[in-house]
């Protein structure tokens, strides 16, 4: 999969890097405390939960760069550009 590099990423990276400051070593990102890293990202749980599991990485939706077959104007194009 491809990775994003936006935004929330370099929330998430900073929130980490300052919760690993001050626990200082030994710091495990997979075992930290999911309701302060939720409070400094601004996350809801579930997202957090879902970013955990990736690895701390944020990644793409997973219908982006999907095209619909079908759409509303579907068999009315030729009216429309009338």
């Amino acid at each position: 999969m491809n990775e994003r590099r936006d935004d929330l990423q370099e929330i998430i990276d900073k929130a980490l890097e300052e919760m690993a400051a001050e626990a200082g070593d030994g710091f495990d990102p997979q075992a930290c405390n999911l309701a302060e890293f939720c409070r400094r990202t601004g996350l809801t749980r579930s997202k957090a939960r879902t970013i955990r599991k990736h690895g701390f990485r944020a990644l793409p939706h997973g219908n982006s760069g999907r095209r619909a077959e079908v759409t509303v104007l579907t068999g009315r194009t030729g009216p429309v550009d009338d």
